[in-house]
């Protein structure tokens, strides 16, 4: 697990690897699903899921909504070890337990990581340290992707901001020569 979402090259591919490489009978989880939060809209979209049939590809949720927003919320895994009994909970997607853990980057949360089972109280301490560390490890792929994107954006301003000034000192050395 740790090694495919070292070397996922994309942001769809590290949720992949996540939902992937989670998802084994042995661990008993019957949906995954990796939602980033969108900027500046705060929605949740689904950037990958497994076991949950019909889910739709480009699935948003709104802020607030739904049990995985409390961890985006305030960064901190949360366990509902019966969903049914929650007020966020929304009816139709699971009845047993969940459990959501944010992906994060130092202190922001770029996303959540969601785990159900269909049994109440399904997921116990060895779990949550597992699915804490994989959410550790996605958030920290997400954050690599995103900085080298922002350093290939501004690389490619200062090299196009180089290019206007010599443009530009080209037309007044022509002025100047006239």
């Amino acid at each position: 697990l740790s090694a495919a979402i070292a070397s996922a090259q994309t942001e769809s591919e590290v949720c992949r690897a996540v939902v992937d490489g989670l998802h084994d009978e042995a661990l008993g989880y019957d949906f995954l699903g990796v939602f980033l939060l969108e900027h500046p809209s705060g929605d949740r979209v689904l950037g990958a899921a497994i076991g949950w049939p019909g889910i739709p590809p480009d699935m948003r949720v709104p802020p607030g909504a739904g049990l995985s927003a409390r961890p985006v919320a305030d960064g901190q895994l949360r366990y509902t070890p019966d969903v049914t009994r929650e007020p966020e909970y929304v009816p139709g997607l699971s009845s047993g337990s969940e459990v959501d853990v944010p992906l994060k980057a130092g202190d922001e949360v770029l996303g959540v990581l969601v785990v159900e089972s269909r049994e109440p109280d399904a997921f116990g301490p060895g779990d949550l340290e597992i699915l804490t560390a994989a959410a550790q490890l996605a958030g920290l792929a997400l954050a690599r992707l995103r900085l080298v994107e922002e350093q290939h954006r501004t690389g490619e301003a200062e090299r196009r901001r180089a290019d206007e000034r010599e443009a530009l000192l080209a037309t007044i050395t022509d002025l100047s020569a006239e």
